[in-house]
């Protein structure tokens, strides 16, 4: 597997929070194709990304960069995984799907195929999520010839039991 530190030529700072921007960025994956002209990274193969909270895992990752900034990253995988810890927030926001998009342009991140999205005991599944990461909105999208149609569970902790066993 190759390791690349990042921070010193091109960072992902742009997917992470404020708070993780001075992290640096470490890539593992076991290809990396790099098209400086074109501003494309690819990386292939068992692909992990980790900077502070962020974490990204999948069978490929395409970032794309413009004047050495990154406007958008793309993961596929079964499942592609993005995992963030939200400013001032207490749960891990965890989201799987077969493609990831986040476009760091609009500040969007675009859960698709079987997707899903959660944040503590909060589940969202759908065959789309579009998640506005500076508002904070969630638009799921489920697919008309699916069965499992688009679908939210909230589990609060009133909810729970306890087992008079345990």
């Amino acid at each position: 597997a190759l390791f690349l530190l990042l921070a010193s030529l091109y960072s992902t700072s742009a997917i992470t929070l404020d708070s993780d921007r001075d992290q640096p960025a470490v890539v593992d994956a076991q290809d990396i194709e790099i098209d400086f002209s074109s501003g494309l990274w690819t990386y292939r193969g068992d692909v992990t990304i980790r900077q502070g909270t962020l974490y990204m895992q999948a069978d490929e990752i395409q970032l794309f960069f413009e004047e050495d900034a990154l406007t958008r990253a793309v993961a596929n995988g079964a499942p592609a995984i993005f995992e963030q810890q939200p400013e001032g927030g207490n749960h891990l926001l965890k989201g799987k799907a077969r493609n990831i998009e986040i476009d760091e342009i609009k500040n969007i991140a675009v859960f698709v195929g079987n997707a899903k999205l959660q944040q503590g005991r909060d589940v969202i599944t759908g065959e789309s999520i579009i998640y506005d990461m500076e508002t904070e909105k969630i638009t799921v999208r489920g697919n008309a010839s699916a069965l499992g149609q688009t679908r939210r569970l909230l589990v609060s902790d009133i909810d729970q039991e306890e087992d008079p066993n345990k």
